[in-house]
């Protein structure tokens, strides 16, 4: 027929090897220990005095110690939580999306919860002790306020919490801190750089973090894993 071709010319091109590829690597945002002492010290304060000031700041304790995304913190039901084997369980995220009519017009946003984009997103994470004391936390809190809800994370209704308000919280958070704010994101990022730095295997903590590959854990964190080269020779000086 007439405007046909014969061959499809994209079976000459050869597609460039990976190990030739120059990767090209995010700078990744993370809080320094200094950094993490001012916030947990601001946080730490309303569980002492028991006010509620700042209501959702437990949940930001437990993303910063088992590295889970916003989305999947925001999506967590309660069912999901064992904390007599000091477990949770990563199934799915929540997305605040732009809900439009049929016509194609945006009518405003809306709260979609789905499943985790990869195989190796559904995961389960072990709790530490400051994972547990922020869950007990939220628990007491909720019970105070007289919320009943099925996610760990939720408004004053027991409903699923916006993006957006939870960013507004940490944002004062932060403020009260006096440390710049990089976002809810970057506790995710520091949870993985701490436990690269403290020995923990590159592959444990790519699935703890639910990446689909450990490639990508890789080129995440590749400024630690070059200052683990470093030191690593510097203890091989042996004259």
């Amino acid at each position: 027929a007439i405007g046909d071709i014969m061959r499809n010319p994209m079976l000459g091109v050869k597609m460039t090897r990976r190990s030739q590829m120059k990767v090209e690597t995010k700078v990744i945002e993370e809080y320094t220990d200094e950094e993490i002492e001012k916030i947990t010290k601001v946080i730490e304060d309303t569980f002492n005095d028991k006010r509620q000031l700042y209501r959702y700041s437990p949940a930001y304790i437990l993303i910063l110690n088992t590295g889970i995304r916003e989305g999947e913190a925001l999506a967590l039901p309660w069912d999901n939580l064992d904390t007599d084997i000091r477990i949770m369980s990563i199934e799915s995220s929540l997305s605040y999306v732009k809900d439009r009519c049929k016509d194609g017009h945006m009518k405003g946003r809306k709260i979609v919860i789905s499943e985790t984009k990869t195989i190796n997103g559904r995961r389960t994470i072990p709790l530490n002790q400051n994972a547990l004391d922020a869950i007990e936390e939220i628990k007491r809190r909720n019970k105070v306020q007289g919320i009943t809800s099925d996610f760990v994370i939720s408004d004053l209704n027991g409903n699923h919490l916006t993006p957006r308000n939870f960013y507004r919280t940490w944002e004062s958070i932060t403020r009260r801190a006096g440390v710049e704010n990089k976002g809810v994101h970057a506790l995710r990022h520091t949870f993985g750089s701490r436990a690269l730095r403290a020995g923990v295997d590159i592959k444990v903590v790519s699935e703890l973090l639910g990446h689909s590959n450990i490639n990508i854990t890789y080129d995440t964190y590749i400024h630690i894993i070059k200052e683990q080269k470093f030191e690593a020779v510097k203890e091989l000086e042996f004259i």
